[in-house]
This record gives structure tokens, C-alpha cells and sequence, in this order.
């Protein structure tokens, strides 16, 4: 869940952990580089999530984009390598 921020809407937007945005001392607005296979860029961080009552998923590095950045950069386009569903309880 989104405890600070927003949800990445535009192309240069990006949200990542609060494990990593505490660490590396990263705020809402901060131009942070990501690093993929596909190269290295600045994104603006617009969000930072947690898990429950976790920070991080299992210490992991967590980052998330726009539907259409992050198909680029993971050199997905126009496809999803995973998706992911969660339902109200009796659903």
C-alpha cells in the first residue's frame, strides 16, 4: 500500500520501498536513478509503499511505474510478465 505519495502516473515517475526510500534518505520529489537491464535513468519518486506492517518485501529493493514505463524498461512491451489480484474478503 501507498503510505506516502501518490501511484506512478507519468513516464518519469516512480515508487519504491520504504525500506530503501529510508536508507538512502530519499523524499517525495527526489530525482532517484533506477538501473534496469535495459539502462539507467532518473525518475522523479512520487510514492513510497509498504507491506502490512513490513517495509520491504523480505529485505528486497522494490520499485514501481506507470504501466507503459515499466514496460519499457523491463523490455516488456505490450505484454505483462506477471499480474497480480487481490479481492475484499467473501469475493
Amino acid at each position: 500500500r501507498i503510505i506516502a505519495g501518490a501511484p506512478p502516473r507519468a513516464a518519469d515517475d516512480v515508487v519504491i520501498d520504504k525500506t530503501t526510500a529510508d536508507d538512502e534518505h530519499f523524499a517525495i520529489g527526489d530525482r532517484v536513478r533506477i538501473i534496469t537491464a535495459s539502462g539507467s535513468a532518473e525518475y522523479r519518486l512520487v510514492g513510497i509503499v509498504a507491506f502490512g506492517e513490513e517495509n520491504s518485501l523480505a529485505g528486497a529493493t522494490l520499485t514501481a511505474f506507470a504501466t507503459p514505463t515499466a514496460q519499457r524498461v523491463l523490455d516488456s512491451a505490450d505484454r505483462f510478465a506477471t499480474v497480480g489480484v487481490t479481492a475484499d474478503p467473501g469475493v
